[in-house]
């Protein structure tokens, strides 16, 4: 049974493999990928912790989550709100602590190019930091923020893709001020200058191109 079974896998092993060696020859496109890929926003940052905690450590956080402003055009957002993952590394490494943030940003209709291509970012971010192994209890972070944001409306469908492309991206820099208290009850003001990365929604598939063998 064992013998019959595996001579069917291998069997459609070469099925699969006569198949995709045809479309290779016969010049038909070959999918390398199917993304999905939801609006949204990294960001890095780096800052340094002050007052009342004045250790004068650099703290570095990275963050990365879903925006509904990436999802429109630049000339249709009026404001942004997201949600995302978010690692704070205090003390190159020292003290590494994960956890989430909520955002929620205004765009100044005076203060924005009319077609969205440069934007200013009034935000207010808050964040849950979760206990480490180390040092019981959550952390929590409330930060101010204002951003400079270049932007651009997501192009025309790509020759080798089909598939879903739509919203806006772009890249910006942004400061930030706020109050922090890490898991185990160290508190900072800490104050941050960042980039951070937009991309818009897609779906679909990439495909090589033409692979006819003359």
């Amino acid at each position: 049974m064992t013998f019959a079974y595996e001579s069917r896998m291998f069997s459609a092993s070469r099925v699969v493999c006569a198949a995709a060696f045809t479309l290779v020859v016969t010049g038909c496109y070959v999918p390398i990928a199917v993304p999905v890929v939801l609006p949204g926003k990294i960001e890095v940052m780096e800052g340094r912790r002050a007052v009342p905690a004045a250790d004068g450590r650099a703290e570095t956080r990275v963050s990365t989550g879903v925006h509904l402003g990436s999802a429109l055009r630049p000339d249709a957002a009026i404001g942004d709100v997201g949600l995302g993952y978010v690692l704070t590394d205090v003390g190159a490494g020292a003290h590494v602590v994960h956890g989430v943030y909520a955002e929620t940003s205004v765009l100044p209709p005076l203060l924005v190019d009319k077609n969205g291509a440069m934007r200013l970012l009034l935000s207010l971010r808050g964040e849950a930091l979760f206990p480490d192994a180390a040092r019981a209890g959550p952390g929590l972070g409330v930060f101010g923020r204002v951003g400079l944001e270049a932007m651009g409306k997501a192009g025309p469908r790509a020759e080798n893709y089909y598939g879903i492309f739509t919203g806006s991206g772009g890249a910006g820099y942004y400061f930030e001020l706020g109050e922090q208290q890490l898991p185990g009850g160290a508190r900072a003001t800490v104050g941050s200058l960042g980039l951070s990365i937009r991309f818009p929604a897609t779906a679909g598939a990439f495909f090589y191109g033409w692979a006819r063998v003359q």
